[in-house]
């Protein structure tokens, strides 16, 4: 994958040259804590089998200080540091807010997108690493049931995401004619 570079020197006149992107993936958990830190970015990139040598070395080697690590658009969920590479959240980051914007459409998890430039001390940008981080569900919305309820009772929910346009309610109905029949 390679993105287009343009050089801002003259703006008539755009010289165009190919940075090379790389993809990362990550998954966490909703409702984690702020700042915490989910990877460092160019100890992944140095794993990664279609890395060139030659950015492999210049990320191996011990003038690590001359690259940077920037977001290419500010993020209101994650952080970068610019000299360590590590990514961390902003924010806890709660998967129902998510939902509207970040889930797809049969799914239950939040795909989120960063893209971050490798940077020189002079500017140039080595690469662009595509940064996908999908937010998984964690069972936190329990319910709540008056007191009135008599106890013991044992019930088994899942947490379910609603999207405008589709009902639960009819899968019930369905188990609830089919126990008839079975009891029948």
């Amino acid at each position: 994958m390679y993105a287009r570079q343009i050089d801002s020197h003259d703006d008539f006149n755009y010289a165009e040259s190919t940075i090379p992107q790389y993809p990362l993936r990550y998954s966490i958990t909703e409702n984690q804590p702020i700042q915490l830190r989910i990877s460092k970015i160019d100890d992944d990139l140095v794993k990664l089998p279609e890395m060139p040598s030659e950015l492999l070395k210049l990320l191996q080697s011990s003038n690590k200080p001359m690259l940077y690590y920037r977001l290419r658009e500010p993020s209101n969920y994650f952080h970068v540091n610019e000299t360590t590479s590590e990514l961390t959240t902003k924010t806890v980051l709660d998967l129902e807010a998510l939902c509207p914007r970040y889930c797809k459409e049969d799914g239950f998890d939040a795909v989120l997108t960063i893209y971050v430039d490798v940077v020189t001390t002079h500017f140039q940008i080595v690469c662009v690493v595509n940064i996908e981080i999908t937010v998984t569900d964690l069972d936190d919305n329990s319910p709540i049931f008056p007191s009135t309820v008599p106890r013991p009772y044992l019930l088994k929910l899942k947490e379910v995401i609603y999207r405008a346009g589709k009902h639960v309610i009819y899968q019930v109905q369905w188990i609830k004619m089919f126990n008839r029949i079975m009891l029948n």
